[in-house]
């Protein structure tokens, strides 16, 4: 793209469609695979929603279109997966991006961003407050735009490629701001460690136990050295978490966490009956596991929608 060539934003209504349609099927045969490839009626039916914002973009020294981007409301994708889990899903007021494609010699300069930029611009100016898409899992760190991961699909729509749901944080409304999963992220990290540190002490006394034959020593190691293991997949999975802003890793990470804690404390209840010959030793671990415990199992069976919606809304 030569210097002064700068983008045309053209909207696209049934009145212009003949003009473009052209060029928009053929960049869309260019760009997506037949699972994926959206259709000349499904796209015209796009432009002549009077809420969708149907973009094509030109430049001067080229005839052809160079690229289009379509958005609409995002209930008018409910049959898309992911779309009715959204947290904001039935308030009208996200827009949601179905589809931005440039042709292949022209990509790689910045021209589908500044589509999706003037795409946020009109959604704004529209009344939308939130913005969110269907990529390429690894697309969205790429865009430029500020994004987090909602979810992710592997083999979308048996393409063989995990697609990750994002939602885009620019300067549209309240998802800049910071999700409560994040701030409980940063704080269970500091937990995790010190309970992670606290393991390891509790190793130490268990291997110098003068009766490690016993089943309880051998029980209470066993038990400790899993716990261990549970706070580093814990660890590793919270920092992933921040990273990558996947709130279905944060649960993952809770849920090693949680048993890793039901770990501990069986642990301290095999290491003191094992000092005392008590039975007693059992009876408070019983009871302070049942909520880490009954906590691990919903994180781990139970469907986790209620979690992320709650988990992702801002403070």
């Amino acid at each position: 793209m030569s210097t002064g060539d700068l983008p045309e934003f053209l909207q696209v209504t049934p009145s212009v469609w003949d003009a473009v349609q052209a060029d928009i099927i053929q960049i869309e045969e260019e760009s997506f695979s037949p699972p994926i490839r959206d259709s000349a009626e499904y796209l015209l039916a796009l432009a002549s929603s009077p809420t969708s914002i149907f973009i094509v973009l030109r430049l001067p020294s080229v005839s052809k279109v160079v690229g289009y981007i379509a958005a609409d409301v995002l209930e008018k994708f409910s049959d898309v997966p992911g779309i009715t889990s959204d947290p904001d899903f039935s308030q009208g007021k996200t827009i949601y991006i179905a589809s931005v494609a440039i042709r292949p010699e022209w990509r790689r300069q910045g021209l589908g961003t500044a589509l999706q930029k003037e795409c946020l611009r009109r959604a704004l100016e529209k009344g939308f407050k939130r913005a969110t898409a269907h990529v390429q899992s690894g697309a969205a760190a790429r865009m430029g735009l500020g994004t987090r991961v909602l979810m992710s699909f592997e083999n979308w729509y048996g393409t063989g490629q995990t697609f990750d749901y994002v939602e885009f944080s620019t300067s549209m409304g309240r998802w800049t701001m910071q999700p409560r999963w994040k701030d409980g992220c940063k704080g269970m990290l500091t937990v995790n460690a010190i309970f992670a540190g606290f393991a390891g002490v509790l190793l130490i006394n268990v291997i110098n136990l003068p009766d490690k034959a016993l089943i309880s020593a051998q029980f209470a190691m066993g038990a400790t050295i899993l716990a261990l293991v549970l706070f580093a997949l814990a660890a590793e999975w919270l920092t992933d978490a921040l990273d990558e802003s996947r709130v279905d890793v944060y649960l993952r990470s809770m849920t090693a966490y949680n048993f890793g804690v039901v770990c501990i404390l069986l642990s301290i209840a095999a290491f003191l009956y094992n000092k005392t010959d008590s039975a007693f030793a059992w009876i408070p671990a019983v009871f302070i596991v049942y909520p880490w415990f009954s906590h691990a199992l919903d994180l781990l069976f139970k469907d986790q929608a209620a979690y992320k919606t709650e988990l992702l809304k801002a403070d």
